[in-house]
């Protein structure tokens, strides 16, 4: 797991990290899966500093639960929470597609929230609904995984502690897959919503650096 720091602020050396964040009380661990430690350390955060009492309510937001990387990713962060302490909630915004891992989270116990909002939709509406589920639901930690993501989080305007997580070198796989022009306006888009982040969190060395 790497942490790619909050864009714009100075580099914390890991040593000096890894002793201010051991000085919180730690549940037992639990968690597993890429990405899943600086969440667990963010968690244990809220709590030494008596923000919320348990368990606390997590939401994780993706655009599908189409079979890939992220979602295996995700899989491996919710399937680790401890129910006694952690209460996983996912929300997607587009319609999965028929070969999603969909029913898998299901049978793991994971309550699905399906916006099915096409990526217009997402734009317009997407803000709007994304805020009143939070609200409603009472989340008490947002985690989000991708462009779509990010981007409707960082308009929500909510005061919920977030942590965005990348998945790979987003300013050069975005020009792959959109374009040169499309992809650069893409990933500074993303860039500059992550600032309204509290942690962002890499799945490997090169994605990290791509951020920093």
């Amino acid at each position: 797991m790497y942490v790619a720091r909050k864009p714009g602020t100075p580099e914390v050396p890991a040593r000096r990290f890894r002793r201010r964040t051991e000085e919180c009380p730690s549940p037992k661990r639990k968690l597993t899966g890429r990405g899943t430690r600086l969440i667990r350390r963010n968690i244990w955060s809220l709590q030494y500093l008596g923000a919320q009492a348990l368990p606390l309510k997590v939401l994780s937001i993706v655009s599908t639960l189409w079979r890939c990387g992220p979602t295996s990713v995700l899989e491996g962060i919710v399937r680790g929470y401890d129910p006694a302490r952690y209460q996983a909630t996912v929300a997607t915004l587009s319609p999965n597609p028929v070969d999603s891992a969909l029913q898998d989270f299901h049978s793991f116990g994971i309550p699905v929230e399906e916006m099915d909002l096409s990526r217009a939709a997402s734009f317009m509406v997407g803000t709007r609904r994304l805020r009143d589920m939070i609200q409603s639901l009472k989340i008490d930690l947002v985690h989000c995984h991708g462009f779509r993501a990010d981007i409707l989080f960082s308009r929500c305007g909510v005061q919920v502690p977030a942590v965005s997580t990348i998945h790979s070198d987003i300013l050069t796989d975005y020009q792959l897959f959109y374009g040169k022009v499309v992809g650069k306006w893409m990933a500074r888009r993303e860039f500059a919503a992550l600032y309204r982040f509290d942690r962002v969190v890499a799945v490997s060395e090169t994605a990290a650096e791509a951020v920093r």
